[in-house]
């Protein structure tokens, strides 16, 4: 099969989405099959390239996340670009990837042309945790896409049941709409790890925007530090709340409990040197960080929000805080680090968990299945044999 992805962000961009679509492109290559990624020159690097045989074509954009609080970006010669690529790839499924982004609108759009048999997955759950003029515009914008991937794709996927019931409120069929999960590569976080019987490291990864919590993180991290002084905190990740989550640290005096490091491309040493991760997001999707951190050993703490509660059973495999609350996050975290025999099972848990549940190898085939049914489908239908002509 030949597939196209459409995803506004991508390699060497970082993020948990632009993970999930990446080792997703790899296992299809692996299994014999074209991939050719359509995507946003974010950051700025080659406009064409193959990177571990996968095709990926970036076009021109402009970022749009300090204003919805999302991470969302725009560009105005795309719709040409991808029309131009789907005429050339000739792919027999296009695969969009989130609700916000622009690929997945101009995808849809273009849908209508070409009628070759489309998935879409929502990467994102509720955003009824955004407030004010940033919730009125997202509001709007993920009503508008609900009805537009709802009436131009063949199938919806979400990344857990939280997410479905979701997608289904925005004007997804539940009929179209089917749930895979996030998988990880249980290889590449392989570790030997030792508990410390005095754990005071805590991370977190992620990008610097209101979505992702990091000034929830640091307002808990005072309280933190009043309790435990020599707790460490570090924050992994750029965004627009960089330059405001730094001044709070400054005005605070906290910058002995708290280091910023920015982005760190491979995650694992500085996971392996951490014994608390902390995810207090306010809008979040499946969250791939709390798969890699599991399948780190990492004991984690995490907002009620999404998917999370579908990977977390708290006091077992992980921690779930009311969402939004840096005294609960704060309270959970001390309760976790001053009981390190304790933190050291809900690791284990939550490793174990995510090995039985969570690998590539199974979950490749869930899509892999999708897209073979639906090509199925479309080889029956007039107008796909139609549209596949006129590509010719």
């Amino acid at each position: 099969m030949k597939i196209l992805m459409l995803t506004d962000y991508f390699y060497p961009h970082i993020g948990g989405t632009e993970k999930v679509v990446f080792d997703l492109c790899h296992h299809l290559v692996s299994n014999g099959h074209e991939v050719c990624v359509f995507t946003f020159n974010i950051p700025k690097t080659k406009e064409e390239e193959i990177f571990n045989n996968i095709k990926i074509i970036r076009v021109k954009a402009w970022e749009l996340t300090s204003i919805t609080g999302l991470q969302s970006t725009i560009s105005f010669n795309a719709w040409f670009k991808l029309h131009k690529v789907i005429k050339d790839f000739k792919p027999d499924i296009i695969h969009a990837h989130h609700q916000f982004f622009f690929t997945t609108l101009i995808g849809m759009l273009l849908k209508r042309r070409y009628h070759i048999p489309t998935v879409t997955t929502l990467h994102l759950g509720s955003v009824d945790f955004i407030f004010g003029i940033k919730q009125l515009i997202v509001k709007t914008i993920e009503r508008i896409m609900g009805k537009i991937i709802n009436n131009n794709s063949d199938l919806v996927i979400v990344g857990s049941r939280n997410l479905r019931e979701n997608g289904i409120k925005i004007g997804i069929e539940p009929t179209k709409c089917i749930v895979i999960p996030n998988a990880v590569d249980l290889s590449f976080f392989k570790m030997i790890r030792s508990y410390s019987s005095n754990p005071r490291n805590v991370i977190f990864i992620g990008r610097l925007i209101s979505a992702k919590g990091p000034d929830i993180l640091i307002k808990s991290a005072k309280y933190v530090s009043q309790k435990i002084p020599d707790v460490k905190f570090k924050i992994v990740g750029e965004g627009p709340l960089k330059k405001q989550l730094q001044e709070y640290v400054k005005r605070n005096n906290l910058s002995k409990n708290i280091t910023i490091l920015g982005k760190i491309l491979d995650i694992r040493d500085i996971m392996k040197e951490s014994d608390l991760y902390v995810r207090p997001s306010l809008v979040d999707g499946m969250p791939y960080g709390i798969l890699e951190a599991m399948a780190a050993g990492l004991p984690v703490i995490a907002s009620d929000v999404a998917g999370a509660p579908d990977i977390i059973t708290h006091g077992k495999t992980g921690y779930l805080i009311k969402t939004g609350s840096a005294r609960e996050l704060a309270d959970a975290i001390i309760d976790l680090l001053e009981k390190p025999e304790y933190l050291a099972v809900i690791a284990k848990n939550g490793l174990n968990y995510v090995i039985s549940k969570f690998g590539w190898q199974d979950l490749y085939k869930s899509y892999e299945n999708c897209y073979q049914k639906l090509l199925r489908l479309g080889i029956n239908n007039e107008r796909f044999k139609e549209s596949r002509n006129c590509q010719k």
